[in-house]
Order: C-alpha cells, then sequence, then structure tokens
C-alpha cells in the first residue's frame, strides 16, 4: 500500500512540475511584434440593464486616445428593461460614431453571441474590439491593442483584471484574474489557444468571417471569447498574439455577493466542457496533481512524521507559481495581489472541487450583471 502511494505520489508531483515547466517555458517563448498602421477600428459594447455602468463605458471609449475618424462606437442594447436605452441615445446625440443596435428578443441560448453577432454584421471596422458595459477600458486602450496586428495577426488577446470590492473575497477573484492571464499568455507562447476574456479582445472582421463566426457554439450559454478563440486556432491560419501592456488592460468588477460570485464561477467552469479534449485532460491533471500534494502535505502533518519533508512539499507546492505570478504581476502592475496568493490556492481547491460537478452537469442561468 504505502509502494502504491508513493507511486501515485511522485506521478502527481511528476505532472504538476510538467505542467509548470509548460507554462514558464511558453511565457519565455511569448513573443509579440507592433505595428504603427492606423486601420479603421470598430468597438462593439453589449448591454443589458446596464443604467449605472454604462454612462462611465462610454465616457472612456469616446476619449480614447485613437484617431477619432478611425473609430466607430457600435452599442447592443440587449433586452434592458431600465432606462440604459435612453443613457445611450443621449450619448448617440453628442457622437455621430456611435451606432446604437436594439434587440427586443433573443433567438439563441446565448444571448451574448446573439448581440455580438448583430452588432459584428454591421460594422465597418477592419479590426474588431469587444468590452462590457461594466467596464471602463484606459484612455490608450484601442491603440495599444490595434498597435499589436501585424499582417500576421488575426486575434490579439488582452489581460483581464478585476477590482477590488471587499477584503476577503474579491481579492481571491482578482488572484483568478491574474492566473488567468498568466495561463493565456504561456499557452499563446506555445501558439495554443486555451483562455481569454470577453472584455478585453480583439480580432479582423475578416477572421470573424473565416472562423465561421460563432456557428457551431451558438448553443452554448458561454464561449463568446474562449470557445470562440479557440475556433479561430483550429479553422485559420492567423497568429493569436496577447498583450501584456498595463495601458491595454481592461478592469471589471469583481462580484460582492457570495450567490453572484458562485452563479459566476458556475458559469465559467461549465464552458470548459466544450474545450478540446487535449485542454481538458490538462487542466484535470493539475487540479487533480495539485489535489494530491495537498493531501499528502496534510496526512503527513496529521500523522506527526516527515515536517521536513512536509515543508519542502508545500514550498514545492507554492513557489513555482508564486515566483511565475510575481512576474506576471510585476509586468501588468498587479503586484499588491500576491500577498492572497496563499489563500487563493485554498479557495481554488474547494471551488473546484464542489462546484465542477454542479457546473459540468446541470442548468446554468445567465443572470443578471452583479452591478445592474
Amino acid at each position: 500500500m504505502t509502494e502504491i502511494i508513493i507511486c501515485i505520489g511522485l506521478i502527481s508531483i511528476s505532472v504538476y512540475l510538467m505542467i509548470l515547466i509548460y507554462i514558464f517555458v511558453g511565457t519565455l517563448r511569448h513573443d509579440i511584434e507592433y505595428t504603427k498602421n492606423k486601420p479603421y477600428v470598430s468597438v462593439i459594447i453589449t448591454a443589458h440593464n446596464e443604467r449605472r455602468n454604462i454612462a462611465s463605458c462610454l465616457d472612456a471609449i469616446c476619449q480614447q486616445s485613437y484617431p477619432a475618424k478611425k473609430l466607430e462606437i457600435i452599442i447592443v442594447n440587449d433586452r434592458s428593461t431600465d432606462n440604459t436605452g435612453d443613457i445611450i441615445r443621449l450619448y448617440q446625440k453628442q457622437n455621430t460614431k456611435i451606432k446604437v443596435i436594439t434587440i427586443e428578443e433573443t433567438q439563441q441560448k446565448s444571448p451574448k453571441k446573439f448581440a455580438l453577432d448583430k452588432g459584428i454584421s454591421t460594422t465597418q471596422g477592419e479590426i474588431i474590439l469587444t468590452t462590457d458595459a461594466d467596464c471602463i477600458p484606459p484612455i490608450h486602450w484601442v491603440s495599444k491593442v490595434v498597435s499589436c496586428f501585424t499582417p500576421e495577426t488575426g486575434m490579439v488577446v488582452g489581460f483581464a483584471p478585476l477590482r477590488r470590492t471587499s477584503w476577503w473575497l474579491s481579492p481571491l477573484m482578482c488572484i483568478d484574474a491574474l492566473v488567468a492571464g498568466l495561463t493565456a499568455q504561456a499557452t499563446l507562447g506555445w501558439g495554443h489557444a486555451v483562455t481569454c476574456t470577453g472584455r478585453n479582445i480583439a480580432y479582423r472582421k475578416r477572421v470573424f468571417s473565416e472562423a465561421g463566426g460563432f456557428s457551431g457554439i451558438e448553443h452554448i450559454l458561454t464561449g463568446d471569447d474562449d470557445l470562440f478563440m479557440q475556433k479561430v486556432a483550429r479553422q485559420t491560419d492567423w497568429k493569436i498574439g496577447f498583450i501584456v501592456d498595463p495601458l491595454s488592460a481592461v478592469y471589471s468588477t469583481a462580484p460582492v455577493k457570495w450567490s453572484h460570485f458562485l452563479t459566476q464561477r458556475k458559469r465559467h467552469i461549465s464552458g470548459s466542457k466544450y474545450f478540446p479534449r487535449i485542454i481538458q485532460v490538462g487542466y484535470v491533471s493539475y487540479f487533480v496533481s495539485k489535489m494530491y500534494i495537498v493531501s499528502l502535505f496534510i496526512i503527513c502533518l496529521l500523522i506527526g512524521t516527515g515536517y521536513y519533508f512536509s515543508l519542502t512539499l508545500l514550498l514545492f507546492f507554492l513557489l513555482p507559481t508564486m515566483i511565475m505570478l510575481s512576474w506576471f504581476s510585476y509586468k501588468t502592475g498587479q503586484i499588491h495581489l500576491l500577498i492572497y496568493y496563499p489563500f487563493w490556492e485554498i479557495y481554488y481547491l474547494i471551488t473546484n472541487l464542489f462546484l465542477a460537478p454542479f457546473a459540468l452537469t446541470g442548468h446554468i442561468n445567465w443572470g443578471e450583471r452583479h452591478a445592474a
């Protein structure tokens, strides 16, 4: 029995180590080129009952440093029942570059994809940038992201951090976003499209067409970002880049209530069941190896033997990821979050262990945005 436990432990440690090496080397391999070209750009914002947020978002978009004559703003008012539409129309009167599309009812299981599809069909820009109505993109956002579109680049993924809203739950979700950004950069460094966040992505309009748009994933509630990016990687030869520059980061607000957090977390996990099998195997292997290492650490502490081994195991578990996160957080201006990293490991294991079965098998509603 002891031999079996040791064997499983060695396998788990080996798998964990190989995944860490994969991420580390991926970040080193990541390289992005820049161009000074200024193509015509379309920014698409989807809004559903966003009366509290839409004005701030539009102010930020209208004040972009990108040449105004080469920028159009398309707002898709998606079945809003508050006064979101009134606010949008007020801005439209003040800025002729703003176009408004109103959706009275959706015809898909995924309202977000339906709204984006409607918006994209009206765009005139060569490059499409998408963000959410509860976001405030920095003034150089469009300029920074567009500068990454070299002739061979078809899609650019940006960092999408979260703002703290409390002292204990939201910092853990901020680490979540930090880890997602590191994962996106590392995997794209290997040329593998795994994850991205819809509030900060951009792609050529022709790439959307060549990839078949959202066809094949239109029935899935989530995936207007990562599942679409995976389609682009599979069905086209375009390069996908990741931009780390803090001036291109688009923040959103972390959920305040537990109910909003749980719904969002389940929604994110639920989308992974549609990932390619190799990506699913990678995620499961990473999670299982982590669980085994932590379990082994706890067992060693409980039986009161092998304290030095336990400490070595703990350091092996925490330090490599913390070192990589330190570099990424420094590059993105998030270094202050590292103090929460050890607590995030506990949060990550518990939430995935208990929420994954429900998220992968149960029904998930899109629901209202937490800030609405």
